[in-house]
């Protein structure tokens, strides 16, 4: 089966939510940017990955069968338009400004592909 890298600020309950898991026709790798991000220790498991451990995205991709990546917030977009460049992938990026996240319900994104 296919993966979705879904790159978020920091694992916490708040963060690591069903939309993460639940994609169909993907299973999920939950990307964050170090160790130090991974604030909620009893979600660790072995689909949590560090991108500061992964130094070379072509292999990675390859040896996780990535196909997809998500980033939750534009500063995660731009960190990693490089790995979406040398992998090739879609990077599919989650913008959602304050007056959104205020007055909407949270199933409300504004979606942007590169």
């Amino acid at each position: 089966m296919s993966k979705v890298i879904h790159m978020n600020l920091r694992v916490d309950p708040t963060q690591y939510i069903p939309q993460i898991r639940d994609i169909p026709g993907y299973d999920y790798i939950h990307l964050v940017r170090q160790p130090k991000y991974m604030v909620n220790l009893p979600l660790l498991n072995e689909k949590v990955h560090y991108y500061s451990e992964i130094f070379s995205p072509e292999k990675y991709v390859k040896k996780n069968k990535v196909s997809l990546i998500h980033a939750h917030h534009g500063q995660l977009g731009l960190l990693l338009l490089p790995f979406k460049e040398e992998t090739r992938l879609t990077l599919k990026l989650k913008v959602r400004t304050d007056h959104i996240s205020r007055d909407c319900d949270q199933s409300f994104f504004n979606w942007t592909w590169l």
